[in-house]
Order: C-alpha cells, then structure tokens, then sequence
C-alpha cells in the first residue's frame, strides 16, 4: 500500500478537552511537563536515546532536522542531514497502524510528531510518548503558527492544541481525508487540502470555511511570496488568500514534496525537480536519480525522505547520494527546529 493512502478505520468528529494542567497557548511546555492522557498504549514513556510547510531557516544554528515514519520512528540530524542519530522505534516493521507517525513540527520549544499518536520531544532526541488519540482520526499535517499547533488529517479532521497532547476537533469536511504536505499557512489565513479535490481556509485554524474554485485534486500546499499554491501529480493550483483556486499550471510529470524556500517553490518528480516563483512559471531541472518524497528546509539545506531514501542539497537541485531507509520504518515526513 502506498505511503500517501490513509486506511480509514473509523469516523468520528468527538472533540478532545485539554488537560487541566495543560500549558498556556501562547508557550509549549517541555515535553517533560506536558500532560498526557493514559489512552491505550500505556502511561506517557520517554524514549531516551530512542515541513506542509517549511520551518524558518536559522542561519546563526545548525538546528536539528528530525525525521519520522513507520514503527513509531524517530531520527534526528545535527549537521543538516549529512549523517542521521538517536534512530528509534516504537516497534519493528511498522504499517499503516496505530505506531504510524505521519507528521511532525517544530513549535519553538519543542518538536511534536503525530499520526494515529502524539509524541513531543524538545530536542528531537528524547520523546514522550503519549500514546494513540482518542476519539478523532489520524494527523495528516500539522504546523506550529499563532501561538499553537493546528493539523489536519483523516476525516476531514481539523485540529488544534496549545501543547501537542491534548487536541480539539473542528471538522467540516468528514468525507475526506488531509494527506501528509496539505496544510499550509500565509499571511493571516491557513489553508488545507483534502482527497476529495476541496480545500478549506481559516483564520484561526478553528473555524474552516470551504474554498471555491477549481476541484482538481490536490495533496501538497505550501505558502510562499504572497500565494498559496496547491499540487496534485501534475496539476498546479494558485490562490493569494486560500478563499478561490484557480489552475495556474500544469507540469509535465507528476510531482510532489512542495515546498517554498529561498525565494521559490520547489516539488520534486521522477528524474526531475520544479521550481518557480510564483506558482505560474516553472523551470524543469533534469536530475537524474531524484526522487518524489517529503522535504524540509534549515540552515541553508533541503533534506528529503521518503521511498527513494534521505538526501540532503543546498539548492534543492543537485543532491548528495540517497541514503536508504532499510527494509524496515521507513522515513515519511520531516521538519526542522532550533532547540
């Protein structure tokens, strides 16, 4: 089964209440601090040792790219992504299962990473485990912006949390799912897309209202130079608040990993990556050997994961050598923080 397709074992829309002793929005705690629900999977285990949209570079730190996927996985980079450490899961040969971590984000004090569970850690390093989510369906995406963290996800599941344990659900769309690139945030406004070719705008990332427009299919969206811009295989879509979509371009061969840095758009196909400033012209960059796959940016360097391994570039065109994931938990997303 592909990576991007979501099983959907059960629809339910049931809002989680934060925890009394929950952080204030405006600060995430340490994950040494957050309160954690005793859901099934056990009490909160720290594992010691065990992008969408792209976190700000900071070029006075080397950062830490952290790297999740099947099996409950976690790696981290501190020398961007030249070598990976601190590679644990939660178990061997994950699937598309309850130790999936299909997301992850960096809040400013601490990295967050979520699938059918919620995990946070302040230095990519030491993880709390939370255990599986209760009452709602799995993370898609999820981002770090006003103060808390908003994700999107099975079911048309439109979350938000102060602290990344404790989640509320503001669903409009339950027929649809948020794959793992489809959220992004720009201006004052977020906007998300789903499987079903709809997308949505907000706000505040609580109260969603459904985008108009064009209704092809998208799962990438990311941000950048005042517009929004929507990505389905070959199809490109463009809008400057999130509210209308209209097709700005269409590439000649599918694409995926969107992302903006630099000063442009970037996504990744078979043997080629696209860029463009604006969403509208892009430039074919044959390469050789790349790959599709999930792509953060820090410190002056993309790193990707995904099936074709972890690669790492300065300028999102040429790119070191792929390092494999293994033949089990493999790597699906990523993001990058300043601890």
């Amino acid at each position: 089964m592909s990576w991007r397709v979501a099983t959907r074992f059960f629809l339910a829309v049931t809002s989680l209440v934060a925890c009394s002793d929950a952080a204030a929005p405006d600060q995430p705690p340490n994950s040494s601090d957050a309160s954690v629900e005793k859901d099934a999977g056990g009490d909160a285990t720290p594992l010691a040792d065990a992008g969408r949209d792209v976190a700000p570079d900071a070029s006075s730190s080397a950062g830490v790219f952290v790297a999740v996927g099947y099996g409950g996985r976690t790696v981290r980079s501190i020398d961007d992504g030249q070598s990976w450490i601190d590679d644990k899961s939660l178990v061997a040969n994950g699937g598309d299962d309850p130790y999936l971590l299909r997301t992850a984000a960096w809040a400013g004090t601490q990295f967050v990473a979520l699938g059918w569970r919620r995990m946070t850690s302040p230095d990519g390093k030491t993880w709390i485990d939370h255990g599986p989510i209760k009452g709602t369906n799995w993370f898609g995406s999820v981002l770090w912006e006003q103060q808390k963290f908003v994700a999107v996800g099975g079911y048309g599941m439109k979350v938000t949390s102060p602290d990344g344990a404790s989640w509320t659900d503001h669903a409009i769309d339950t027929g649809a799912s948020h794959a793992w690139d489809g959220l992004a945030f720009g201006g004052s406004s977020y906007a998300t897309t789903n499987d079903e070719g709809a997308r949505a705008y907000s706000s505040d990332g609580m109260t969603w209202k459904p985008s108009t427009g064009s209704t092809v299919k998208s799962t990438d969206m990311a941000f950048g130079n005042g517009t929004f811009i929507a990505l389905g295989g070959t199809a490109v879509l463009s809008s400057t608040d999130g509210v209308t979509f209209q097709s700005a371009a269409t590439l000649p061969d599918a694409a995926e990993g969107l992302v903006f840095a630099q000063g442009h758009f970037t996504a990744f196909g078979v043997d080629h990556v696209f860029t463009s400033p604006d969403g509208v012209q892009w430039t074919d960059h044959a390469s050789k050997g790349d790959h599709r796959g999930a792509v953060a940016f820090g410190h002056g360097t993309y790193v990707r994961v995904g099936s074709g391994g972890r690669a790492r570039s300065t300028d999102a065109i040429t790119w070191s050598a792929p390092v494999g994931d293994g033949p089990s938990n493999g790597l699906v997303m990523l993001t990058f923080g300043t601890p």
